[in-house]
């Protein structure tokens, strides 16, 4: 998200809406190349074609 400053909470939200989602953890990894990439962490019980 180069350039843009967007509070975790907010894409956080989105995973979190899904109902095997039980955490989900937003942050920044830096990269040298093209600065911060943003990063989630998600547990819970998912099944794949059903998050699509």
């Amino acid at each position: 998200m180069d350039g843009e400053n967007l509070a975790a909470a907010m894409i956080e939200n989105i995973p979190a809406r899904h109902e095997g989602a039980q955490a989900v953890c937003v942050y920044a990894v830096p990269a040298p190349v093209t600065g911060d990439q943003v990063m989630a962490t998600l547990a819970g019980t998912f099944d794949p074609p059903s998050f699509a």
